[in-house]
């Protein structure tokens, strides 16, 4: 078998046309399992309030790379006013991971916009 053979088998990008002769080629194929995305950021309701009211930061997760503070209240996300914690957690969870999304915060009155790259989450599947 050539090497490029091999590596078109692997991937499962074979004419489905042609028979499989190889038992290792036929159990190549299938669904790998992405990591969870993840931006390292532990978020609640705001007292009295729409956002997400950030309660932790996980030291040196993508959150605290781009510099989000505890305190922090994120009002949207990507361009999108957000009125809980659960709509980070539907956007950032259909991102794939490397992608950069864009949180405007509340830091003590003054709006910032800070860009977080999605992260696939410590622990779970590669």
């Amino acid at each position: 078998m050539v090497a490029g053979s091999a590596v078109a088998f692997a991937l499962g990008a074979f004419d489905k046309a042609s028979p499989v002769t190889s038992p290792a080629a036929s159990q190549a194929t299938g669904v790998f399992p992405l990591p969870e995305p993840w931006l390292g950021l532990t978020t609640t309701s705001p007292p009295g309030g729409a956002g997400a009211l950030v309660t932790q930061v996980t030291a040196g997760g993508p959150a605290d790379q781009a510099g989000l503070q505890r305190g922090d209240l994120i009002t949207a996300i990507d361009g999108q006013a957000i009125t809980g914690p659960a709509e980070i957690t539907s956007v950032v969870g259909a991102q794939p991971v490397g992608a950069e999304v864009l949180l405007q915060i509340d830091r003590a009155g003054t709006l910032e916009t800070v860009g977080v790259i999605v992260a696939g989450q410590p622990g779970s599947t590669p």
